[in-house]
């Protein structure tokens, strides 16, 4: 696999608090705006789960990511171990995580998931998390500048 393929690594500047973009990740009303409406829930505590779940019309939840919190340190970063499937391939993992980095002037919201060397389907699922990650990136600021 191409060393430059290990990890997908997206680094967002923003001129807001780190406060806000914290909010953005972990309130699942905002989730939703920018996560393929997709609401996060867990509890937050190292260890516990974490699930992406799309509320459908009728108030029911379908459950598309499921993960397990690694790391949680409020307004600094977010760590998850993301639980996927593949029909050819059986179950794998990745980790995600998110960084709040403060500059001067705003933060920079730093999102790096992988280590995608590790499987069958590597640069694939690269390509994919990296696609997926870009295709998002809008509504996550929108979400980040408007609506926290």
């Amino acid at each position: 696999m191409e060393n430059d393929k290990k990890w997908v690594c997206v680094e967002i500047p923003l001129q807001v608090t780190d406060i806000r973009v914290w909010n953005a990740l972990t309130d699942p009303k905002l989730t939703q705006r920018y996560m393929y409406n997709c609401q996060l829930h867990s509890s937050w505590e190292v260890g516990s789960d974490a699930i992406w779940k799309e509320e459908k019309a009728d108030g029911t939840f379908t459950t598309h990511v499921r993960a397990k919190v690694l790391a949680f340190t409020p307004h600094k970063q977010l760590r998850f171990l993301i639980f996927h499937e593949n029909k050819e391939f059986g179950a794998y993992e990745s980790e995600l995580k998110f960084t709040i980095l403060k500059q001067v002037s705003g933060v920079v919201l730093k999102i790096e998931q992988g280590d995608f060397s590790k499987l069958p389907i590597g640069i694939q699922s690269y390509d994919d998390c990296l696609m997926g990650w870009n295709y998002v990136k809008n509504d996550l600021i929108n979400t980040i500048e408007k609506f926290t």
